[in-house]
């Protein structure tokens, strides 16, 4: 392997960061294709950067990322990819394509916001460090043999988008896929939690609160029953278990017992198999809801089965090598053996405390990576609004950078010294293999309806 030092003017890096990384790093590919890939990156890094700035200044919801996705189809015009809108039942999904070689890599972009916070967990950064790194390779795609793709991935955060392109075909034909996510920290395997999204609602009986009690049937001490039986199931559960509950309607009046209550219960587990078994009982808690008060329950899954993230092992540590945020990071863990999948391709972390995303749905479908890269967040945490504010800041510019790189190199290193082996786990066998196990573990083709876009 060849280490090659990309020269970086000094205003981008005086961010008063003095331990961040400078655009560095060991990339076993060729040399001359690697210059190329620094030099369009080193060239652009100003347009990413107010690309990033102008997806944080509008924060858009999940499903109608509008501008965001204006945003991003309009760069990748420029750097000559042909863009495909509209994809999966999704008016701001898109894929955007350049090149023609037996190669296929995909960056995933995501760019929603959450509500009331914005941009607090750096989707405005996923979003164009995946436009900035497919871009920079595009640039040598011709003479790499590659086909570059952008991917717009809308919805994370409130729809699972990701699921949508999964079961409509978008990604058939990827070889491999990466994002980058922001964090407060540098991790490159960072453990992700299943989980399912449930929704029920009872149906019981109005009456005069005060006059005629006797005649109602409280939809209200189903919930009630319902979420005592799952905070006494807790105590049973295993360590990595989340159970969150949210009462969307609770009745119009104090003085009439409500014949119609809802909630939405989400259920995060370490991985799938675990899920399965927790919703189960939970499932019998919503049901006891309604025994216990004489209303009728009706549960549904409002949303697909969210996986734990299975990381190819190979592009892991090909990431790690053109990163130097991770320099002198023990990789033992990502060679072969127990806890990989049939082959030992696949490295899945211990849970610990975690969140969830449908980044893990793809990972089962095609090799995937998704390594978080530190922010500097004052200590706050994804989901905070210091994070918001840290995702516009001159940390962030810092990881664009740093994070565009790796993902172009490291992805040109495995479509170019590592071709043969993701052609391999290409083939309509591997690719029929890997679907079939995740269906039978439920996290696709599950045929749950699209949500409506939020009003």
């Amino acid at each position: 392997m060849t280490g090659l030092a990309l020269a970086v003017a000094p205003p981008e890096r005086a961010f008063g960061q003095p331990e961040a990384t400078s655009l560095a790093g060991v990339v076993d590919a060729d040399p001359a294709l690697v210059s190329r890939v620094e030099q369009h990156l080193a060239a652009h890094l100003q347009r990413w950067w107010e690309l990033a700035l102008a997806i944080h200044a509008r924060p858009e919801l999940g499903l109608v990322e509008y501008h965001a996705a204006d945003a991003l189809c309009a760069a990748l015009v420029e750097q000559g990819f042909s863009v495909t809108r509209g994809l999966a039942g999704m008016p701001t999904a898109f894929r955007a394509e350049y090149g023609s070689g037996p190669f296929t890599v995909a960056f995933t972009a995501e760019y929603d916001a959450l509500p009331g916070i914005g941009h607090a967990c750096g989707h405005n950064l996923i979003g164009t460090m995946a436009v900035a790194a497919g871009a920079a390779l595009r640039t040598v795609a011709d003479g790499a043999g590659l086909r570059v793709l952008v991917i717009g991935c809308p919805a994370e955060e409130n729809a699972g988008g990701k699921i949508y392109l999964i079961e409509s075909g978008v990604f058939d034909d990827v070889h491999l896929a990466g994002q980058i996510h922001p964090a407060n920290r540098d991790e490159l395997c960072p453990a992700t939690l299943a989980n399912d999204t449930l929704a029920v609602s009872y149906a019981g009986k109005s009456a005069h609160a005060s006059s005629f009690p006797e005649r109602g049937r409280n939809a209200y001490d189903a919930i009630t029953v319902a979420s005592v039986a799952i905070g006494l199931l807790r105590q049973q559960l295993p360590d990595s278990v989340r159970i969150h509950t949210l009462v969307t309607h609770a009745g119009d009046a104090v003085n009439i017992i409500p014949d119609h209550t809802s909630m939405t219960v989400k259920i995060r587990a370490a991985n799938a198999g675990t899920l399965e078994d927790v919703t189960a009982r939970v499932s019998d808690c919503l049901r006891a809801g309604g025994l216990a008060s004489g209303c009728e329950p009706t549960l549904r899954r409002t949303l697909p089965r969210f996986s734990e993230i299975r990381y190819d092992r190979l592009l892991s540590r090909l990431f790690a090598e053109a990163c130097p945020r991770f320099d002198g990071v023990d990789l033992g863990f990502l060679d072969d053996g127990p806890g990989g999948d049939v082959g030992g391709e696949t490295y899945t972390p211990p849970s610990g405390r975690a969140a969830s995303t449908d980044v893990g749905n793809l990972s089962w479908a095609i090799p995937m990576i998704q390594p978080m890269l530190r922010l500097d967040t004052g200590g706050c945490g994804n989901h905070e609004p210091g994070f918001t504010a840290a995702s516009a800041s001159p940390s962030a510019r810092l990881l664009l950078a740093d994070g565009a790189r790796a993902l172009a190199l490291s992805f040109l290193s495995a479509g170019t010294r590592h071709a043969g082996h993701y052609l391999a786990l290409g083939s309509p066998q591997r690719r029929a293999a890997r679907r079939a196990e995740a269906r039978a573990a439920e996290v696709l083709d599950l045929g749950v309806p699209l949500i409506d876009p939020p009003k």
